[in-house]
Parts: structure tokens; sequence; C-alpha cells
């Protein structure tokens, strides 16, 4: 579990250290601010793209605040890894929620994403910024609808996912969550576009969520860990491809936060993959983010855009 853990902070250390040494994606970071105070949605940046060649690149407020997610989110990670500050780490996922609602604006799906992430940031979503449900949900239902059109310009699945993705669980748990914290329109929409197939950790895990047996609780803890580190691979059919949500198991985490809301303890879980986050579940109903992050709210478009939940499933 060291091990795992030890490759993914390098990974993020390396990311960091990239942009710290990189001018161009410094000059990113320092324009920035331009977008949110003064509302400047175009930048060019004139780059020398081998020794003696120079190009202007353009970029629009999307494409930057995109480039600068990469640096938030690695010193998001290094501070909660230094200092135990749940609440940065937080702060470095909610930025990719605002960079979702910039791309509705946009018209624009975040470069390098799939269902997978789509569905992880929905359950990240739901658990700690449920405001946001709507518009997160609705994004990962236009993608899945995109995809499943073969719009893309990749392979389409056609109509439905089937047991052969594996991504296919995270997208089954984003439907699940929804419907427990009575978001039912919107998870009836995302199932639309895949069978309700999914892996026995999976429905081990949500048939004993409120359980208060110890070792049952335990069983489907480390079924979950397993099947996340076993998943954590380079592959696009398997949901933590992407370096952002393998380090971050919050697939696990929403799951506990659920019984914490349900007064149930998790006091009882002994894991060595999930232990250095239990002591921040449920501790974390507001949070204190720094002046940049407050202030892009105001400048990213978000509206009325979320439901408020009915019918929660207990």
């Amino acid at each position: 579990m060291e091990k795992f853990y030890k490759k993914q902070i390098k990974l993020w250390k390396e990311v960091y250290e990239d942009w710290n040494n990189s001018e161009s994606w410094q000059r990113c970071l320092n324009a920035l601010p331009q977008y949110v105070y003064n509302g400047t949605e175009e930048f060019t940046f004139r780059e020398e793209i081998f020794p003696g060649y120079f190009k202007d690149l353009h970029h629009d407020s999307f494409q930057l605040y995109g480039f600068c997610n990469d640096y938030f989110q690695a010193k998001a990670v290094l501070e909660f890894e230094e200092n135990n500050d749940y609440s940065k780490l937080l702060e470095g996922y909610y930025h990719h929620i605002l960079y979702i609602i910039l791309g509705e604006k946009h018209s624009k799906f975040e470069l390098g994403w799939l269902e997978y992430d789509f569905s992880l940031l929905l359950i990240f979503t739901i658990t700690y910024f449920p405001q946001y449900t709507s518009i997160v949900g609705k994004h990962l239902a236009k993608f899945l609808k995109f995809r499943s059109e073969g719009n893309s310009g990749l392979n389409s699945y056609g109509k439905k996912y089937h047991k052969m993705f594996g991504f296919s669980n995270v997208i089954w748990l984003s439907v699940f969550i929804c419907k427990w914290y009575g978001f039912n329109d919107l998870a009836k929409e995302i199932q639309n576009y895949f069978d309700v197939i999914v892996d026995p950790t999976y429905q081990l895990a949500t048939e004993n969520l409120l359980s208060t047996d110890e070792g049952i609780v335990n069983t489907w803890v480390a079924g979950l860990s397993d099947f996340h580190i076993k998943n954590s691979k380079d592959n696009l059919t398997l949901p933590f491809n992407n370096y952002y949500w393998q380090y971050y198991p919050i697939e696990i985490i929403a799951l506990l936060e659920i019984r914490q809301k349900e007064n149930l303890s998790n006091e009882i879980i002994k894991n060595d993959f999930i232990k250095k986050f239990l002591p921040y579940i449920g501790k974390y109903s507001s949070i204190e983010f720094d002046e940049l992050t407050r202030a892009l709210p105001k400048r990213i478009p978000v509206l009325s855009v979320w439901s408020t939940p009915t019918n929660a499933v207990s």
C-alpha cells in the first residue's frame, strides 16, 4: 500500500516541478487572474518553439483554466501530504467542478477525460458540493450521449456500456449515489446509457453500506480498495486510468461519508489503503478557499443550474 501511494506522490511532485520550471506554464498561471478579475477571454503567448523560431499560441479562457488545473491539483495533493490539510485537497478537485461549468459555457468537454472521470467527479460533487450536482451530472449524461452516437472521434460503444468495460462500475456507482441523495431524474438520465451490470465488489458494498457488522464492513471496504488498486493502470478500459483518481479513492470515501451521515461509525474500519482519509470523513461541511478560488464562481456563469433533490433513498 505504501508503495502504491509513493508512486502517486512521486508523479504529483513531478507535475508540480514541471509547472514551476516551465516559463510557458507559468505564463498561463499568471494570466488566469486576468480572466478572473478583468474578464479577459482570449490570450496570446509568444513561445519559442525551437531556438530562433517563435510562434504565437492562442488560448481561450477554457483552455487556460484547463492548463492551470494540473497545477492546482498537484499543489493540493502535496499540501495534503505535507500538512494533512484535507480542505486543500478538496479545493484542488473543486477546480474541476468549476472547469466543467466553464466547459458548458464553451460547449466543450475536458480534453483527455472520459466517462469514468466525469462519473468520479460527479460522485465527488454530490459528496462535497451538492449544489453543483445537476450541472456536473448533466455534463456526464451529455458526454455519454455524445459517445453513444459516435460523435467523439473515438470508437463508439453503441447505445449501452457492457461489462467488458470496467469503468461501467463507477458510472453505476454514480447513479446509486445520485439516487441516495435524491437526484432521481438525473440518475435515470445517466442510466439510459449503460446496462445495469455491476461488479460483485460494488454490489457487496452498496448492499451492506449501512451494516454495523465490523467484519462485513471491512470486507467490502477491502474489496473496493483492492479493486481500486488493481484498476489504477494506464488502460482506457479501466476506471482509474487517470492519475487524478488513482491517488484519491473518492468512490470509497463517498460511501463512507454516507455512513457518517447515517450516524454509523467508521472507526470500525481497519484498512491500510483508506486509512489516510478516514480522519476527515464527516468533518467538512464548509470549506474556506483562497481568494482566487472564491472569485472564480463569480466569473464563471454559475446560475441556477442545479435541482433540488426529492425522494432521497434511505
